[in-house]
């Protein structure tokens, strides 16, 4: 079954400060559903399910850097994505 969802990519010093599992501690807060997972560039991606508020919240929650003091993000992208696969829970991979 395919589910609309949304795909976050986040580029700073968020690789090896504990930034994966801070965003799986806030996805779980929120309710979230998907998964974080670091690129090879450097970057950390994030496909999350939820409704457009949780979605928000995990936004807002990454903006104001969850895995702060170590962590610093410079920028993120959000799209839209469609997902194959059933979550039904927020892992680290």
């Amino acid at each position: 079954m395919l589910k609309s969802g949304t795909k976050i990519q986040v580029w700073g010093r968020v690789q090896g400060v504990g930034f994966r599992w801070a965003t799986k501690k806030l996805a779980d807060k929120i309710g979230v559903f998907g998964y974080v997972t670091n690129l090879p560039d450097g970057s950390v991606s994030i496909i999350a399910l939820g409704d457009a508020k949780q979605i928000g919240r995990l936004i807002n929650g990454l903006k104001e850097n969850v895995a702060k003091p170590l962590a610093r993000v410079q920028k993120i992208e959000v799209t839209e994505c469609i997902c194959e696969q059933k979550m039904t829970k927020f892992v680290i991979i």
